[in-house]
């Protein structure tokens, strides 16, 4: 049978691989353009973000603080902020290098603003907790404090000062 032979409008088995190929490579585009986007975290103007990680730290003791903040200051953001701010804490921020990664928090996280600072121990059974609010367009600190927290004390009141700090610092980001 000659190609003059077969009846119009049927594919040969060479043009049926190749159709069907091309639409292999159509499905996988597709697909490869949903993923890519759907990975990234899209800004845009009516949610800002804070990527929130957590205070850097050096011994047990203000290991033991820093992993109450960062437990703590998430869902209490999220929480005080209903939905006017975006919250991602330090286990979605582990997906960058840190903080200082600015470029990469505001592309992969979509966070206009950064949460972190260090705890540290004082002489006297207290500790220095520095928690800063930097804004990743420009790398500038928006907020900053310093606190001193006793021993026995825990978390809550240095919270409420960072959802004051933050609640201060947010209305310029978008």
């Amino acid at each position: 049978v000659t190609e003059a032979d077969r009846p119009v409008g049927r594919a040969t088995p060479k043009r049926r691989t190749g159709l069907s190929a091309a639409l292999l490579m159509l499905v996988a585009l597709a697909f490869g353009t949903w993923l890519g986007t759907s990975l990234t975290v899209r800004r845009g103007p009516t949610t800002p973000v804070v990527a929130v990680f957590e205070h850097d730290a050096d011994d047990d003791d203000t290991r033991r603080l820093a992993a109450e903040l960062g437990t703590t200051l998430p869902p209490g953001l999220a929480r005080d902020f209903g939905g006017r701010l975006g919250v991602v804490g330090p286990t979605g921020t582990a997906l960058v290098d840190g903080p200082n990664d600015t470029d990469v928090i505001l592309d992969r996280l979509g966070a206009c603003l950064v949460l972190s600072g260090s705890v540290r121990a004082a002489a006297d059974s207290s500790f220095v907790v520095f928690t800063q609010l930097v804004r990743t367009e420009d790398r500038v600190h928006v907020w900053a404090a310093t606190d001193t927290i006793a021993a026995e004390a825990g978390v809550e009141a240095l919270a409420l000062r960072v959802t004051e700090g933050l609640a201060s610092a947010s209305t310029g980001c978008a």
